[in-house]
């Protein structure tokens, strides 16, 4: 996934949202939101999480967890990983093994970031 590919991705979403006859459904936030997950970008799957809920999307753990996995990806404060991690449960997530795995490989990336 290249940058301008998830650009035009996350565009094409935030015209779906302001549209008036075509509106994002629940796969195709998740697509996006994936899409900026994997590459790290962790705030900007966080606004568009919000921006789902904030339609009548409902998210589900899958989701939530892929949000989280994004702290794993780039280098984040610690306090910046436990704050999503809040924010998530806030949202719904309810804690599991994986959550757990998402949150020490986080830490660890943060600790080896810190070195």
């Amino acid at each position: 996934l290249h940058a301008h590919e998830l650009e035009a991705a996350t565009a094409v979403l935030e015209k779906m949202v302001k549209s008036s006859s075509v509106k994002p459904d629940f796969t195709a936030f998740a697509m996006v939101i994936n899409g900026h997950s994997q590459c790290g970008t962790t705030d900007t799957a966080l606004q568009l999480l919000e921006e789902m809920i904030s339609n009548g999307i409902s998210p589900n753990d899958t989701l939530l967890q892929t949000v989280l996995s994004s702290c794993a990806v780039l280098p984040m404060e610690a306090y910046k990983v436990f704050d999503v991690l809040a924010k998530l449960i806030g949202h719904g997530l309810q804690p599991t093994g994986i959550t757990f795995w998402y949150l020490i490989k986080a830490l660890v990336l943060t600790r080896s970031h810190d070195a």
